[in-house]
């Protein structure tokens, strides 16, 4: 496009760096280190703790009236709808959080990867260079001629260490070169040679698949060049909007608002998957940063996607720079999605402990309370109830006595769950595939895992990870 940007929104570092520096060739490449090893075998999925841990100091968003928290919401759709039918947060330019000496032209995130995912994120876009020769080169992430300071097998090593934690998600990931002109064949001999012990986790086929056909997996999109995957080239797959190249702010707003009316308006027309990027950036001549944009289309994207809000309505992928600015886009575009698949959850009404599907509801509500002893007492939030577990396995109900059996360990474990288990008898809240709930010595079956659900009451959800309602 020619237009030029509107004057207030104009950033003075135009008048400061004329042009960006250039390719500055191989002598870059001593910057680039080794990647992570990519997992021989799938890996263990990473313990609640650790998983807090990537957070690097912020707190994950809260479940923002989401049935499923926005770590898990793919989990409540069900399987059989399609990638098409979907609203899905993504993030433009995913790793590019480091600009070096661009003066902010490079820098479109300030979260990395496991953050932009656990904040509801499920399309990245991630742009490589390929450095080295022979059979030993990989794929470096670039924006442009800026080292993001990680691998590419660095970024899978995120994806898959979510999914991992995460099974019921999938990612869509968005692959393409940047500044190297490796051919075609030669892009696709990198990713299919170096990245090979990746594969497990990929997704790689020409068709539009279901949510259920690709829970736990990598969908690999490409174009520049096509190496394989979903053609983001084929118009019969997708229908993209992504003016990024110095649109006034004005008119990218009025690209965003017209994509996302387009994605509403095609009803049961839904073969293609509908791309709308909400970034865009003009380079230092004309003065706008990638921030520049996205400090006022973000809110704007944010207001129309309330605005357009109806419960099964399908906008496609909305990718964004800076999501974390405007971090409750999220949220109101994963509203968007139909679900009818809800994890079994325990629910403490009156004197009896039962399970059902997950609702929010005030018997599903807890809160466990440190006690003197070190462990957690498991009380109902609205109703006079505490749970127990007596020395002959009985699972009970009733009034808190602090007795032993109202004293329980929550225990991290390998596949991302937790165990709830009697601090002082050798049992274990147990849930079978009836939904009976029962108190068993350890044997680490799935009916022995649930997950902790933070809720919009300060209250704790405590759900099966392996048990579900619905298809």
């Amino acid at each position: 496009m020619s237009e030029t940007p509107v004057e207030d929104t104009k950033d003075l570092t135009a008048e400061l760096l004329p042009e960006l520096p250039r390719d500055q060739g191989d002598a870059e490449l001593a910057e680039y280190g080794e990647e992570a090893a990519p997992p021989p075998k799938p890996v263990e999925a990473l313990s609640q703790e650790k998983s807090q841990q990537l957070w690097a100091g912020e707190a994950a968003p809260a479940d923002a009236g989401q049935v499923m928290p926005l770590s898990d919401w793919m989990a409540g759709v069900p399987n059989n709808v399609s990638l098409t039918d979907m609203s899905i947060p993504g993030t433009h330019e995913s790793c590019s959080l480091h600009d070096t000496w661009s003066f902010g032209y490079a820098t479109c995130q300030r979260w990395n990867l496991a953050q932009q995912l656990n904040a509801g994120v499920r399309f990245v876009d991630i742009r490589c260079r390929v450095v080295g020769s022979g059979t030993g080169r990989s794929f470096a992430v670039h924006h442009g001629d800026v080292y993001q300071k990680m691998m590419f097998g660095d970024a899978l090593g995120q994806c898959v260490a979510f999914m991992a934690a995460h099974p019921g998600e999938t990612i869509l990931l968005r692959l393409s070169q940047t500044k190297s002109n490796a051919s075609e064949a030669d892009f696709r001999w990198v990713f299919e040679n170096n990245y090979a012990a990746w594969r497990p986790w990929l997704h790689i086929a020409t068709s539009i698949p279901t949510l259920g056909q690709v829970r736990g997996k990598i969908v690999v999109m490409t174009r520049d060049p096509y190496i394989g995957g979903l053609n983001l080239g084929s118009s019969t797959l997708f229908d993209t909007q992504d003016v990024w190249d110095r649109p006034t702010v004005a008119y990218k707003k009025q690209l965003v608002h017209n994509h996302l009316v387009k994605a509403v308006n095609a009803g049961t027309s839904r073969s293609k998957i509908f791309m709308n990027y909400a970034s865009a950036n003009s380079g230092p001549q004309y003065g706008i940063t990638p921030w520049g944009y996205a400090r006022d289309v973000n809110p704007y994207a944010l207001s129309e996607v309330n605005r357009l809000y109806a419960s099964g309505r399908r906008l496609g992928v909305v990718a964004m720079d800076f999501i974390d600015h405007h971090s409750a886009i999220s949220a109101a575009i994963v509203k968007m999605n139909r679900t009818g698949r809800y994890p079994i959850a325990l629910d403490m009404s009156g004197t009896e402990l039962t399970s059902g599907p997950y609702n929010g509801g005030s018997g599903q509500s807890f809160n466990l309370v440190p006690q003197n002893d070190g462990s957690y007492g498991i009380r109902s939030k609205y109703f006079n109830s505490v749970l127990g577990i007596t020395s002959d396995g009985a699972v009970s109900v009733r009034p808190y006595t602090g007795g032993q059996d109202q004293s329980f360990n929550v225990v991290n474990q390998t596949d991302g769950s937790v165990g709830i288990r009697n601090k002082y008898y050798d049992r274990v809240l147990t849930i079978s595939n009836t939904g009976a709930l029962t108190a068993e010595p350890y044997t680490g079956h799935t009916g022995q895992s649930f997950t902790l659900a933070p809720q919009a009451d300060g209250s704790t959800g405590i759900r099966s990870k392996y048990l579900w309602s619905g298809s």
